[in-house]
């Protein structure tokens, strides 16, 4: 018999249809029965309580108000190298360089835009030279023929430094408030500070910036075009840079001239190549062997914060399960193993080569970009590159036939990487408990982590968000130079097939 001709059982004679069918008195679930019931009648569903990925940090609370603060001081002092040069085109216009922002300076509140962390001072002049500044270095520059390399030097550096608050006309002035970071190594010094207002003012600038720069070939374009228009060849065969005439009526030929005089006064690549290994233990891909001559190395830097963009990885996934509360405790564990490791190269060069170096990166782009280079060099118009000496790179490197990545790759490295550990060195993590303020940090920096770990992965061919492997094996802990050279030989045995 099938089971449509069964005859269903009656009712009881208590029961009718439509009526509904309530639990026994005996049954414990009985009063949870009624209630989900309620709320099905009622709402038209059961609520679901998913998870809240933001955490909102209590603004009293100092640590919270510390993150925030330093985020958006670092977003907001990022040098933005289009800003910076159309102040020298104007100076190399016979302008004195318009300030087109004013000046920032970390404090404790911002009244104007409500933004905890900045201060802008009112005190600032419209441009950046001054009446005096033109006339000594564009009629009077001593040591060198080369006027208008002489007056951008002078610029880019007063750029730098006024961006991040170092401006020596600041000097005498009462500074922002003290990072908690500060104040702890501070109390540590019975003699550190004196009863004047100079005290150290932190500058928000990594070597990290340069060093992907670096390793992107920016320093080997420039530094081949000074070789050329020296008429040094540097190659055997034909010429790459054959073209390179430099017409004396634009501003670019007294320029690669005043940055050929001034060698002597700027930093070579073997004294960043140590300086590199001392705060991260990174050597170059071009002179790896330097690093066996170093005194003192961040060996564990790498293993560090690499381990952390992993636990941010690994975070984040959580975090975009709506039904899994993340737990944020490992991030705070690597920011604090980070932070120690980076306080650890604070020393020595660490004060003033950061500045130095990247007024130096500043110009040699100046250099790159500007438009009498593209007539010998070339480049893909169609290519939508950030920055207009980006292309130059991209072009040198394929006339010289120097492997790697498009150089905008190693341009996102330099930008995020200096914006992501910026906010561990100068947040005091090592006083940090509270696993809600690594959750909101790995929130605030998830578009600058992101970003690094995709570059690194197009640079390198490693991702940074891949499994751990247990052991030496794992990739991730391995130089980034050696990546890159074992990258560069896997590809041109892919070319070769």
């Amino acid at each position: 018999m099938s089971d449509k001709n069964k005859k269903q059982d009656p009712l009881p004679e208590s029961l009718h249809e439509g009526d509904r069918v309530q639990p026994g008195h005996g049954d414990t679930s009985n009063d949870k029965y009624e209630e989900i019931l309620h709320l099905i009648h009622k709402n038209g569903g059961l609520p679901v309580t998913i998870n809240p990925v933001r955490v909102k940090l209590d603004h009293h609370d100092e640590q919270g108000h510390e993150i925030e603060g330093i985020s958006r001081f670092i977003k907001r002092t990022r040098i933005s190298f289009n800003s910076y040069k159309v102040i020298m085109d104007d100076i190399l216009n016979c302008g004195l360089g318009a300030l087109g922002e004013p000046k920032r300076v970390y404090s404790g509140e911002c009244e104007d835009e409500k933004a905890p962390g900045v201060a802008i001072t009112k005190e600032k002049s419209s441009s950046l030279l001054t009446n005096d500044d033109k006339v000594l270095f564009r009629n009077g520059a001593l040591f060198s023929s080369s006027k208008a390399y002489s007056i951008l030097k002078y610029a880019t550096e007063k750029f730098v430094y006024t961006t991040f608050g170092l401006d020596p006309e600041d000097i005498g002035k009462p500074p922002g408030e003290v990072l908690p970071y500060i104040a702890l190594i501070e109390a540590k010094l019975s003699d550190a500070c004196c009863k004047c207002d100079i005290e150290f003012r932190p500058i928000f600038a990594e070597l990290i910036w340069n060093y992907w720069h670096e390793e992107g070939m920016l320093m080997h374009s420039v530094n081949a075009i000074a070789r050329r228009f020296q008429n040094k060849r540097s190659h055997r065969g034909n010429d790459p840079l054959a073209n390179l005439s430099l017409d004396p009526l634009r501003p670019l030929n007294n320029l690669v001239w005043g940055y050929i005089q001034d060698a002597n006064n700027r930093l070579t690549s073997t004294r960043m190549a140590f300086e590199y290994d001392h705060e991260y233990g990174l050597s170059l891909f071009a002179t790896d062997g330097i690093k066996s001559k170093t005194a003192d190395s961040r060996s564990f830097f790498i293993q560090a914060f690499h381990g952390l963009l992993y636990k941010c990885a690994a975070f984040y996934k959580e975090a975009d399960n709506i039904f899994k509360v993340p737990d944020a405790f490992p991030v705070l564990n690597a920011l604090r193993e980070v932070h120690l490791v980076l306080s650890e190269g604070a020393g020595n060069q660490f004060g003033d080569l950061p500045a130095t170096a990247r007024a130096e990166m500043l110009l040699a782009q100046y250099i790159l970009g500007r438009p009498e280079t593209r007539e010998f060099i070339g480049g893909r118009v169609m290519v939508p590159y950030d920055e207009v000496w980006m292309d130059r790179v991209d072009s040198m490197k394929t006339l010289q036939g120097w492997p790697g990545a498009s150089i905008s790759y190693y341009h996102d490295l330099a930008v995020y990487g200096e914006e992501i550990l910026l906010s561990i060195r100068w947040i005091s993590w090592t006083q940090v408990n509270n696993r809600d303020v690594a959750r909101e940090w790995a929130l605030i920096f998830r578009d600058a982590i992101q970003r690094y770990i995709h570059c690194y992965q197009a640079v390198t061919g490693v991702d940074l968000s891949a499994m751990e492997v247990s052991g030496s094996n794992d990739e991730k802990a391995l130089m980034p130079s050696l990546l890159i050279g074992r990258k560069v030989q896997r590809d041109a045995m892919m070319r070769r097939r």
